[in-house]
Formats: structure tokens, sequence, C-alpha cells
């Protein structure tokens, strides 16, 4: 007999596997690696990711770089 544990995992309908990231670093091998071409720093998540954006370029700025951040233009007002 199944414990409800196994059922409900049964019940997923994504498969046990291709969820990795193989299928893409392949794709991205192919291409060159486009993503290398220049640093960056790619901010994620939900919440939070405009005020992150902002304190990174306030940041890089501060080093004396020339940072340029795309996020939402109330961030900055």
């Amino acid at each position: 007999m199944r414990s409800t544990a196994e059922y409900v995992e049964g019940l997923s309908p994504w498969p046990q596997d291709g969820f990795g990231l193989d299928r893409i670093l392949a794709l991205l091998d192919e291409l060159g690696n486009p993503q290398r071409a220049y640093p960056s720093v790619h901010v994620v998540g939900t919440n939070g990711k405009g005020t992150t954006t902002r304190t990174v370029e306030e940041t890089l700025a501060r080093e004396g770089l020339l940072p340029a951040g795309y996020y939402s233009p109330h961030v900055t007002g």
C-alpha cells in the first residue's frame, strides 16, 4: 500500500527528467555563449527587483563603472 505522500507525488504532471539546465547550456554553447560577451548582473525574484537593481547600479557607479539598469521608471523618481 502506498503512503499518502507517495500518492500525491504520483499525481505530478511533470516528467522526472528534463528540467535541468543541460538543454539550455547546450543551446548557448552552440550559439557561442553570447551571454559571456559582456559582464552583467541578472536580478530575479518576486519582490525587490527594482530596488536591488538600482542599488547594484549605484554601487557600480561609485566604483567608477558605467552601469545601466533596466527597471520600472518609478524606482528612479
